[in-house]
């Protein structure tokens, strides 16, 4: 959905399946936005006209906008969080906000807990993941939380879930390939807990029964598969050095 009034920021989205699943994340977006596709997984000729494809993050460094909004395909703009973000880059002071996730499954909402710093002013944009590999920026100071939400909406099945996990996973490892990050044991160990924790004590608007444990499951494996992949990409990059 289109914001009532634009957006004063360049958009900024990590691609991982593309299709239709990152054409419903563009739709809400402004033209000049841009697809980071560090896996290699989309085209310049597959995006719609006036979106670019970045593939490393260390492009942002170059870019000439104020405010940057990071989002991750599947994502969506909701109208209130557009207008949230139009007041909130009007003149502020703060250089970053944390924008709160919701996620939709089974019939019901989950408010995730630790919203991550996803829009930020462009000279304090640095990419992180933090311990449950959640993306955002890196921030070392309080900051400040807006109101309105991104949503993701869960996959119709479990063959789409799969296929999703695995592609958001390739991204994501790829991120953390080109940030220098290396797999250990401490963080192999302690992201799927992170992960599934945030599921746990994520505020639902009903009950989900097993819906939030099969989420919970879900997002733990997703960083198993992320190290893997990230392991894989490392293990390659070995095997040409030598």
């Amino acid at each position: 959905m289109t914001p009532a009034r634009p957006l004063p920021v360049v958009a900024v989205v990590l691609a991982g399946r593309g299709g239709a699943r990152l054409e419903g994340t563009l739709a809400g977006l402004p033209p000049g936005s841009l697809v980071l596709d560090p896996a290699s997984r989309c085209t310049e000729g597959t995006l719609p006209p006036g979106f670019c494809r970045i593939g490393r993050p260390d492009a942002l460094a170059g870019l000439s906008a104020t405010w940057l909004l990071l989002m991750q395909e599947g994502e969506r703009l909701t109208p209130a969080l557009s207008e949230d973000i139009v007041r909130a880059t009007a003149g502020t002071t703060a250089s970053a906000y944390r924008v709160p996730l919701e996620v939709e499954a089974f019939g019901g909402h989950l408010r995730l807990p630790g919203a991550p710093v996803r829009l930020v002013r462009r000279e304090h944009a640095h990419l992180a993941l933090d311990r449950g590999l959640q993306l955002g920026f890196r921030m070392e100071r309080q900051t400040p939380t807006l109101g309105g939400t991104l949503v993701v909406a869960a996959a119709p099945g479990l063959s789409d879930a799969v296929a999703n996990l695995e592609a958001d996973a390739a991204a994501l490892a790829s991120l953390l390939f080109h940030c220098g990050r290396r797999p250990t044991l401490a963080r192999m160990l302690g992201s799927p807990l992170a992960a599934s924790a945030r599921v746990a004590f994520a505020r639902a608007n009903r009950p989900l029964g097993w819906g939030r444990w099969i989420l919970g499951v879900f997002a733990g494996y997703r960083t198993v598969v992320i190290w893997a992949k990230l392991w894989e990409l490392r293990r390659t990059q070995l095997s040409v050095s030598a």
